[in-house]
This record gives C-alpha cells, sequence and structure tokens, in this order.
C-alpha cells in the first residue's frame, strides 16, 4: 500500500482523484496544522502551503528524502523569486513532448483559462514538461521552438527524476474547465503514476460534457427546455424580467473553478431573451413563460429610450443602463426584431410604434449609401452632425454592424407599410451585396455570412424580388463551403480581412488560420437556426428546413451538460469540432471562447429552435 501524504487547505480535484486510486493510502492535512513526519509516507503531494512555514523548512524535509513528491510552487519554495504571481488570462500553456511518456503532447497547446503563474527558479538539470508563451496565434499546435525557454517560463517541471514542480493552480483543473480535456488527462495521469507509482492510465471526469461525446439521442423539445431552465438557475434574469437580463458571463473562469458573471444589462440580450420566453409561452403554454416575456418587453421599451419623443435624439436606444450615450445599430435590431415578431405571432401591436421610433432614429443618422457608421454617441449628436450622417455614404458595408438593422427596417414595413423603411432596408442590402463577398468583416467571413441569412429572406419577403432571392442562395450556397460532418460552420477568412482577424489584447477573432476546426457560437452559428427557419417561412423550399434540422441537430448535440448551474444548458463561444468542447484562441480582451452570452448566444439558439418546433403553427403568418 502506497502511503501519500496530501497537504492542501481544501478537498480539491487533484486529491480527489488520489484517493480514488487502487493501492494508496492518503493522509490529507491542512497546511500547518501539524509536524509532518516524511519518513512515515512513501509521497508527497503539495497544494497549499502555510505562510508561517514558507521560508521552506518543513518543505525542504520532504524533498530532501528523495521520494517522489509533486508541489505547486509558493514564493521561497523551489525558488528564491518571492515575485507575486501573474495572471495567465492572455498566456498559453505548451507541451515540450518530455519526458518521453509524454511525446504526444510535443508542441500542443494547453489551456487553464484565468489562472497564476508564479515565476520560479527551477534546478538547471530540470525537465520541462509544460511552459508557458504570450501572444499565440495558433489553435492547438504551437509551431516555434519550444527547446530554449527561459526557465522563468516553466509551468511544470520535473527534477531530480522524481519531484515534480507547478507554478500554477493546478487544484481544480477539472472545475476550471482545463482544455483540451484528452491533453490534460495525460498530463494529470503523468503525474499522479509518479505519485502513487501506478503503471495504469489515470483519468479524471471533467466538469461538463455534451451528447457528442456522450453519444446520446435528445430530443429537440429537451434542448429547447434545458436551455430556456438556464436563465434562472444561472441567475440571469432580474426580478423575473422586470429589471432586465444579466449578459451573461464572461469568458474568465478562475483557478477555483469559478466563472465572472458579466452584469451589463444591454438592450440586445433583453430582447432576444424576450422573444425566447415568448416563443417558449407559445410551445408550452406556460403563462409565466409569458409574464416574463411581458415584464422584460416593457422593461426594453420604458428604460432603453435615451430621451423623450419630440426630442432631437428621439429614438435613440442606449447599447446598455451603463452607457446610455452609445448606440448600435445592430444591437437594437437585435431588440426590436424579436418585438415585431412578437407582435407578428401574437396579433399584439403592443409597442410596435416603439420599434418604429426607434428605427426612425437610426434612419435619419443613415448614410445616403444605406449604411450607417459602426455606431453613435449621443454627446456627438447635434443637428450639424446628424445631418452630415444623413448627406453623405456611410460607405462601411458591413453585415456584422448594419445587417439586421436593415432586416429591422424591412420587417417593420411589412407590418405597417412604410414604403421608406423598405427602401432604406433594401438600399442598405444592395450596398452589402455590392461588394460581397468583401464585405467589411469583423470576425471572419463565415461570419458576414451567416448573419446575411436573416436580412435576406426578410428583404425577399419585403420585395419578392426574384434578385434578392438570387442574393439569399447564393450567400447559403457560399455559406455551405464551410460546413462541418458535425453539423456546424467553421471559421474562415478569406485573406484575413476581418477587423479583429489575428489581432491580440483587443477583440479578437477566435480564428488562428483557415483550416482551423473552429466554430463561433458568439458571432456565427448562432444566427443560423433562426435565419434558417425564417428563410423557410418565407421560401418555404424544404432546402432551407432541411438546413435548420441539421444545424439544430448540431446545436442539440453540443448543449454543454453540467452539475454547474451556470453553464448547464448553455452554449460558450469557442467550439472545436474534432475534440467536440470548448476550446479555441483566448485572445480576445473580453469574449473568449468560455463567454456564455444570454442573447446573442442561447437565446438565439433557443429561439431558433422555438421556431423550428412551431413551424406548423407559425407558417400561416408567410403568405
Amino acid at each position: 500500500m502506497n502511503k501519500i501524504l496530501i497537504i492542501s487547505k481544501t478537498d480539491n480535484d487533484f486529491s480527489r482523484l488520489i484517493k480514488k486510486i487502487d493501492g494508496v493510502e492518503v493522509t490529507h492535512i491542512v497546511p500547518g496544522s501539524v509536524a509532518i513526519e516524511p519518513g512515515n509516507f512513501d509521497s508527497f503531494v503539495v497544494l497549499d502551503w502555510s505562510k508561517d512555514i514558507e521560508s521552506d523548512t518543513e518543505l525542504q524535509k520532504l524533498i530532501s528524502h528523495g521520494k517522489p513528491a509533486f508541489i505547486c510552487t509558493k514564493p521561497g519554495v523551489g525558488s528564491e523569486d518571492a515575485s507575486l504571481p501573474s495572471s495567465t488570462r492572455f498566456k498559453r500553456l505548451v507541451g515540450t513532448g518530455m519526458p518521453e511518456s509524454l511525446a504526444d503532447c510535443r508542441n500542443y497547446i494547453l489551456d487553464e483559462q484565468d489562472n497564476e503563474h508564479l515565476p520560479s527558479s527551477p534546478d538547471k538539470n530540470a525537465i520541462p514538461i509544460l511552459i508557458y508563451k504570450e501572444n499565440i496565434m495558433s489553435h492547438s499546435q504551437y509551431k516555434g521552438n519550444t527547446d530554449d525557454c527561459p526557465a522563468a517560463d516553466y509551468a511544470l517541471w520535473i527534477e531530480n527524476g522524481n519531484t515534480i514542480y507547478c507554478s500554477f493552480d493546478i487544484s481544480y483543473f477539472s472545475k476550471a474547465r482545463f482544455s483540451p480535456i484528452h491533453q490534460w488527462q495525460m498530463v494529470i495521469s503523468f503525474i499522479c503514476r509518479i505519485i502513487t507509482g501506478s503503471d495504469n492510465p489515470i483519468k479524471f471526469t471533467p466538469s461538463y460534457t455534451n451528447n457528442f461525446l456522450l453519444g446520446d439521442i435528445t430530443e429537440k423539445p429537451e434542448v429547447f427546455a434545458k436551455s430556456m431552465a438556464w436563465f434562472q438557475k444561472a441567475g440571469l434574469l432580474i426580478d423575473n424580467g422586470k429589471s432586465g437580463v444579466y449578459e451573461g458571463y464572461a469568458t474568465e473562469i478562475k483557478s477555483d473553478g469559478k466563472q465572472k458573471k458579466a452584469t451589463e444589462i444591454r438592450d440586445d440580450c433583453c430582447g432576444e431573451v424576450m422573444f425566447s420566453y415568448f416563443l417558449d409561452f407559445l410551445f408550452t403554454g406556460n403563462p409565466q413563460s409569458k409574464i416574463i416575456s411581458d415584464n422584460l418587453s416593457d422593461f426594453i421599451f420604458a428604460e432603453m429610450f435615451t430621451d423623450k419623443p419630440g426630442s432631437l435624439l428621439d429614438g435613440m436606444m442606449k447599447w446598455s443602463l451603463n452607457a446610455s450615450n452609445i448606440c448600435y445599430q445592430d444591437d437594437v435590431a437585435r431588440s426590436i426584431i424579436p418585438q415585431m415578431l412578437k407582435c407578428r405571432y401574437s396579433g399584439d401591436n403592443r409597442y410596435l410604434k416603439e420599434c418604429t421610433r426607434a428605427l426612425e432614429f437610426l434612419y435619419k443618422t443613415t448614410g445616403t449609401d444605406g449604411l450607417r457608421v459602426t455606431r453613435t454617441e449621443n454627446q456627438r449628436l447635434d443637428e450639424s452632425e446628424i445631418t452630415r450622417l444623413a448627406s453623405q455614404p456611410a460607405e462601411y458595408p458591413s453585415a456584422h454592424y448594419t445587417a439586421y438593422y436593415h432586416g429591422a427596417l424591412l420587417l417593420n414595413s411589412l407590418m405597417t407599410g412604410r414604403q421608406d423603411f423598405t427602401d432604406m432596408g433594401t438600399k442598405g442590402l444592395e450596398a452589402i451585396m455590392s461588394v460581397y463577398p468583401d464585405t467589411k468583416r469583423c470576425q471572419s467571413e463565415t461570419q458576414e455570412l451567416a448573419r446575411l441569412i436573416l436580412p435576406l429572406s426578410l428583404m425577399y419577403e419585403a420585395t419578392g424580388n426574384p434578385e434578392h432571392k438570387s442574393m439569399l442562395y447564393n450567400v447559403t450556397n457560399d455559406l455551405l463551403k464551410f460546413r462541418h460532418e458535425t453539423g456546424t460552420y467553421l471559421e474562415w477568412d478569406t485573406g484575413y480581412q476581418s477587423r479583429y482577424s489575428r489581432t491580440t489584447g483587443d477583440e479578437c477573432s477566435i480564428l488562428t488560420e483557415n483550416g482551423d476546426p473552429v466554430s463561433d457560437l458568439l458571432y456565427t452559428v448562432n444566427w443560423l437556426p433562426m435565419g434558417y427557419i425564417i428563410a423557410y417561412f418565407i421560401t418555404k423550399d424544404t432546402k432551407f428546413l432541411d438546413l435548420w434540422t441539421e444545424i439544430t441537430d448540431f446545436m442539440a448535440n453540443a448543449q454543454i451538460i453540467s452539475a454547474n448551474t451556470a453553464i448547464d444548458g448553455a452554449w460558450a463561444r469557442g467550439w472545436d469540432a474534432e475534440l467536440k468542447e470548448v476550446f479555441a484562441l483566448p485572445n480576445d480582451v473580453g469574449w473568449g471562447p468560455w463567454c456564455i452570452e444570454s442573447g446573442w448566444t442561447v437565446a438565439e439558439i433557443a429561439s431558433g429552435l422555438a421556431l423550428g418546433l412551431l413551424k406548423d403553427d407559425l407558417l400561416k403568418f408567410y403568405n
């Protein structure tokens, strides 16, 4: 029986894994609680160390015995460097392929999310296992040299054959969602085999999974119900919608597994979630869902306008409660398109006038080419600036920034008969399509295509023009070039023209190189369930129904399954279609792979699911 001493403040993923291994007897103590007798144990795991003995005395007693040990370093432990730890938010781990049993990890990139790294001073003969690199522009394979890494960048290394040091917090590797899971399985198994003497592979249970990995089949009503339950379980709905909905969860996951909540209250997220609850009411008949939907509608149109009717900025909608001076037409559109669809499907035109009012503001600040600047700020909008914006072309043909605005104009015109809205919406989309496919891209080429499906469908419904129908089919067929066998669509950017392509330290794409198996559920494929089903409603072409079925099959398989209520039933931004897990470039300043948006992602997908489930009831609203 191998006797192992574990020293840590808490029972964590690592300690629990060790305790499950056959043939070991574990003593688990809190650091500094008792005097340690190294001779009583065969190996040691030190995950925490008390400050009063951080001078190294007790720990050196353990190390000097030459027994297998795994030690997470602290200042003065295995190092003379007493510097404070630094965030690893924009760093990435790279496997060196050493020792030989970890050869399969060579040059693989591993992420430990938002951890902390303490630079240490390894022995000159130390063998690095994992090293830190910054500003890596690669998806899963590091293309540089790992042989010349400074010792201060060592993250995991081995000394004297059986002492392993770690310079970041590895205690909650599962709870903190270290990725990719397969690579971490190899690394964790290697450490455990050194400590326990076991020759068997040792696997941990990830803190989340999905139906791709489980091989299960989930019916779409169940997937929809699970996604709807997420809003309240995750604590995002505020007072049943009376005070809006939080943005979601930011990408940062701390070493203890806690994920930062994104507490902004945005116009778009409120509108998108409002629509999901309305559709839940139509699908399930749940009266509480209608109450929540109506509460959110009331909140949006009572709180999100900046000025009173008749003022200069009448109709300008706030981006968020904390950014009341900023107006993004894309976000406004994604707040009011759901409300207008709610009016259309319910027969109740409540707030249709307010949607029109929001569009009138955007209309009067639109350029002569039907396009708009990326956003307006009310402190700059006097009469002369409004005149200037409306009297010259904006020359910014971007589906990301303006296509949904054009779609909103066209949807409104179908409901109100506003010919000026039909004309402006058509002019703007035709301006985008005049430069297609070389539009002003934001995240990727794939994203631009996905963002055009719904607006082009609405343009064809509003005009009946066969050329507009051809535009819809051309974009759809081009988008299909990026379809993956799992049903998702991969990021692609011909010529890397996107505004945030291959950047660091800013908003950025999760695409590093064309051909990477990465899919974006925040900016790209999240729009497709709704886009495809409404294209079907309008064209009656079963091609779009088949595409809806395929993309929602993917969403059903990729939906997160977890005991963690913050993520159970949701979808996150960065998806690796080969690994079938959340894994992608984490360089985006705020919206990395584990970002989960209440609106953009979960509500968009949930609403697209529900529209298809309700197709037999909703087709009657389309001639």
